[in-house]
């Protein structure tokens, strides 16, 4: 998946296309081969950019546009660069880790297959839903913001102003220190759950891989508190750890009893470094740079007891239960939220195949020769719409003011624009001649009726496209004379065939003379009809 992922997300950001990884990463990942030019091409498709896949000869290297992402093969295995640069002695890209890279010309046509995705930006490219995601991550950075501001001035006012200069001594920086050390090590170990429950993220893969010895992956899968829970690890632990330390300092006003609990806590801690050192060199024979970074705060918290020497010889039981309570809080809200985190990510598995079973063309076909079959012909009726050599005929059964028929429409008409279907669109009109939906399929009707499909086409797209539905507006654009009072026959004609076949709902779908099977969405045509 990263690969594919990487290749789509550079050659979007070279051209300037606007998207948001999260987006990108889910389509890549439900796609039914997700590592394939196949997924990269139909990805891209979704932000509205031109694209062409085309195998040339390796002499035809220069005339590629750039950027573009090209197809090479590495120890047998297929991968995907986005190149951005050809010159006579060298080629520059980005290989599958994201990287910009450089070899020597001869060296990469020797890997490259042939087949490269030209891709170019067009005015309207932008990904899908693009405006609403941005809003939801300023929403939580100015969130974010607001919630460190607040958190600073709390320290600011339970601490800072009892100072004056002449107390700044090592006995009040210490204090200071030790919330810092349990602030970077809560950032840290919520890093380590990140990675637990989204190990495909680009910017934890390149920061837990590197060299033969470094694998955060292979560490945090070897537990060594596996018999307490699947859901408790040494991960789980230290963020507790530090998150219970954090905020027992902030709750008691960085209290003498609370900095000596927590001195007490950080000495206990020290065998927990060595027991981690040891279990990374020794069993696992791996190191994690996640564990390395909590070990070593660890110990500078070890060093900031040492120095400070500020330990009581008595156990505040009020600032014990505080501490107490927020490490359990903190375990048993992770155990709940980790599988519902987990769950999510094994969706788009699932997703993905399911997609390869329903993307099955003999499956679909299975299904649907066992779907409704039409009874009646429907011959001539409504607006229609052919290519030469079309590989199915599709026949939609719509309402102008049906929502679902809006969102079916720009699918089906972009299979029809690909030459894969015929499309033949039928409404479903009252008897009554001046009900508003009627009137409106009577004026697609009469547009239909002059013989340019494009401007059937055009008055289609424009109605299902308007999130306003206004006749009078759509009959000013579109002015008809006589041809309004000719389509009553047509009209009576197509609702008497909906009511034979016994029409219930729209969009109602028959591809090749077979009902859509209910176990497909319309939304899902795309990839089987072509």
């Amino acid at each position: 998946m990263a690969n594919s992922f990487y290749s789509t997300q550079k050659i979007l950001e070279l051209l300037g296309v606007p998207h948001t990884s999260g987006y990108l990463k889910e389509t890549i990942l439900s796609h039914p081969d997700h590592h394939s030019l196949l997924s990269i091409a139909d990805t891209l498709k979704k932000y509205k950019t031109d694209l062409v896949t085309v195998k040339i000869g390796k002499e035809k290297l220069d005339q590629l546009p750039l950027p573009c992402i090209v197809q090479v093969t590495d120890s047998g295995i297929s991968l995907f660069y986005t190149l951005t640069k050809v010159s006579d002695v060298e080629v520059v890209f980005f290989n599958e880790s994201n990287r910009k890279t450089s070899t020597g010309r001869e060296e990469f046509i020797n890997q490259w297959t042939g087949v490269s995705l030209m891709v170019e930006r067009d005015s309207d490219s932008i990904e899908p839903g693009y405006k609403e995601r941005i809003w939801e991550k300023r929403r939580f950075q100015i969130m974010t913001i607001i919630f460190f501001i607040s958190l600073l001035t709390w320290i600011g006012l339970a601490y800072i102003p009892e100072m004056t200069l002449a107390d700044v001594k090592w006995a009040t920086i210490n204090p200071i220190l030790f919330l810092f050390l349990k602030l970077t090590g809560l950032i840290v170990s919520t890093m380590v759950l990140w990675y637990e429950v989204d190990r495909h993220n680009p910017a934890l893969q390149r920061f837990c891989t590197g060299g033969k010895k470094v694998d955060c992956e292979a560490v945090l899968e070897s537990n060594p508190l596996k018999a307490l829970g699947k859901e408790i690890s040494l991960s789980t632990l230290s963020f507790a750890y530090f998150f219970a330390g954090f905020f027992s300092l902030l709750i008691s006003s960085f209290s003498v009893s609370a900095i000596s609990l927590l001195g007490y806590l950080s000495l206990l801690a020290l065998p927990v470094i060595a027991f981690s050192f040891y279990f990374q060199a020794k069993v696992i024979k791996k190191w994690c740079r996640f564990c390395l970074m909590i070990q070593g705060i660890l110990v500078l918290e070890g060093l900031c007891v040492w120095l400070g020497g500020n330990l009581s010889d008595v156990v505040d039981l009020k600032v014990l239960s505080i501490f107490s309570s927020l490490f359990v809080a903190s375990v048993l809200t992770w155990a709940t939220i980790k599988p519902l985190l987990t769950a999510k990510n094994e969706l788009n598995f699932y997703k993905r195949n399911l997609s390869k079973i329903k993307n099955n063309k003999e499956i679909f076909e299975y299904f649907l020769s066992k779907s409704k079959r039409i009874s009646n012909s429907a011959g001539g009726l409504g607006i229609q719409l052919r290519n030469k050599n079309p590989k199915y005929h599709v026949l939609k059964v719509c309402n102008p003011y049906c929502g679902p028929c809006a969102k079916a429409h720009p699918i089906l008409e972009n299979l029809f624009e690909g030459g894969n279907i015929d499309l033949q669109i039928l409404f479903f009109p009252n008897a009554d001649m001046e009900d508003p939906k009627t009137k409106v399929i009577n004026h697609f009707l009469a547009i239909d009726n002059k013989g340019d499909s494009k401007a059937t086409q055009k008055a289609l797209d424009q109605w299902y496209s308007s999130p306003e539905k206004n006749h009078e507006a759509f009959a000013k654009r579109y002015p008809m004379n006589g041809e309004l009072n000719k389509q009553k026959e047509k009209l009576l004609v197509m609702k008497e065939w909906c009511e034979k076949e016994g029409i219930t709902h729209t969009p109602t779908i028959f591809i090749n003379g077979y009902e859509l099977p209910k176990e497909f969405s319309v939304e899902e045509l795309k990839d089987i009809l072509t």
